[in-house]
């Protein structure tokens, strides 16, 4: 448990224990979890390695991270195909470390995508610095316009959360008082 009360199970960095991945195995262990935790987020390598396979059929619903260069978006763009074809719910994309003078611009990537772009996180120095020193930038320093974009994200999830909630509460009451 990290200091600011996040519960994390960290992946291992050896490429030896990637390989060993039992991507069944994956998604029971998170099974074993749900009830136990607010949120189960899982985070994977980019592309479309056993890591990030297991992932994607391991989880409920898919938020799309990219960056704002050419390479991240063809692999975005294929993952995105893979989580279509598994019939995986998909929440929309980040752009993560997003710089103005960058050549791609956010509408070209949201006219490549067909995906909502729910935030743009700005590239942030306090983020690498944040990473150092294992403290969430959101803590480091809460008035970074990054740690803004991250809390607006957070918010965007907690609510679309609740309204799922709402929905499968509803249809269970309707459903009980026939």
């Amino acid at each position: 448990e990290h200091k600011s009360g996040v519960k994390i199970i960290p992946g291992s960095l050896s490429p030896h224990d990637v390989a060993g991945i039992d991507v069944a195995q994956l998604k029971d262990n998170i099974k074993k979890l749900v009830g136990k935790a607010d949120y189960i987020l899982l985070d994977s390598a980019p592309g479309l390695g056993r890591e990030a396979m297991g992932a994607i059929i391991s989880s409920d619903e898919v938020l799309f991270i990219t960056k704002p260069t050419l390479p991240s978006l063809i692999d975005m763009l294929r993952l995105k195909e893979i989580v279509k074809w598994f019939k995986i719910d998909t929440i929309g994309l980040v752009v993560n470390m997003y710089k103005r003078d960058y050549k791609m611009k956010i509408e070209d990537i949201k006219k490549a995508v067909d995906l909502p772009i729910l935030t743009v996180i700005p590239y942030d120095p306090l983020v690498i610095k944040s990473f150092k020193l294992s403290i969430p930038v959101v803590l480091l320093n809460p008035k970074a316009k990054s740690s803004k974009r991250f809390r607006e994200l957070a918010a965007y999830l907690e609510q679309e959360v609740k309204e799922k909630e709402n929905i499968i509460q509803r249809l269970l009451n309707f459903f009980r008082f026939r």
